[in-house]
This record gives C-alpha cells, structure tokens and sequence, in this order.
C-alpha cells in the first residue's frame, strides 16, 4: 500500500512536471517568437533612424541653398536698383534724341549765353537736341543713329567721351 501511495505521489509528480515542461516549452516559443518581432522592429527602427538622419542632412543641404539663393537676390536686387539709378541719371542727363528745340524759342546760347543773330546762327545738337552757337557745338560724334560723325554740344561730347572710354 505504501508503494501504491507511492508510486501514486510519483506518478502525480511526473505529471506535474510534464504539464510544467510543457508550458515552459509553449513560453519558450513564445518568447522566441516575440524576440524575432522584437529583432525585426529593431531592424526597421534602424532603418527609420538611418533615413530620418539622411533626410535632416538634406534638409540642412537645402537650407544652406535657400540662405545662398536668398543673397544671391538680394544681392542682384541691389545691383538692379543701382542699374536703375544710373538709368534715371543718364535719363535725366540727356534730353530724349529727336526732341530738338523750336529755333523761336532760342534766343540765347545754352552754354555761354551769347545772343544769337545774322553773325551768331543756331546749330542744333544733334544728342540732345538744345540749341548752341557754333562754338558751343563743333564737336563732331559717331551717335547710335547715324553713321557718320554728327554736330553735338561741349556738355554731350564730355558726356559721350566720359561713357567711351568706360566701354571695354
């Protein structure tokens, strides 16, 4: 009777045993299991780190071009508003070619003021168009519309000598 109790007590243990193997392998799997998903979400976490770290190097590659484009503007925007003052300056220092004075209106020389008359005659300046004596306006220039050297004033010929010898 003591070995049945026995070998009963035995065969319980056995069975205890077994059924805890049992859910330690069914646990091991499934910790194996949740190690590779765990292996896998690192892998890609990596590859996400990776990328992100690539896509922060562009981003501050394509700011530093923005910054450089920016002055790069603004530098050509002050260079145009020079460009355009210089314009307005050359504008304001020659009369539209073409617009010649009306003889009637001119009494005088534009430069040293003396009357005009049968021994002093009008010459139009063939630049701006202002009406000078002979002495005023010898000089003889190649302009843009002629061909040939044309009659201009002392004041058009410092001007368009000034612009020449600045051309390269």
């Amino acid at each position: 009777v003591e070995s049945e109790s026995k070998i009963v007590e035995l065969e319980s243990d056995i069975k205890i045993e077994r059924q805890w193997r049992e859910r330690l392998q069914e646990a091991s799997i499934g910790d194996k299991e949740t190690i590779s998903n765990l292996r896998q979400d690192n892998d890609f976490l990596k590859q996400v780190s990776a990328d992100y770290e690539n896509l922060r190097q562009d981003n501050d590659r394509l700011k530093e071009q923005v910054k450089e484009g920016e002055l790069t503007l603004e530098e050509l925007g002050q260079q145009l508003s020079w460009s355009k003052l210089q314009v307005d300056t050359m504008k304001e220092e020659v009369n539209v070619p073409g617009a010649w004075e009306k003889d009637s209106m001119a009494t005088n020389c534009k430069i040293c003021t003396k009357e005009f008359s049968l021994a002093r005659r009008r010459h139009h300046c063939r630049n701006c168009g202002g009406i000078f004596c002979d002495a005023c306006s010898d000089n003889k220039m190649k302009l843009p519309s002629s061909a040939k050297p044309m009659r201009v004033c002392d004041n058009c010929y410092t001007v368009l000598l000034d612009r020449q010898s600045k051309l390269p």
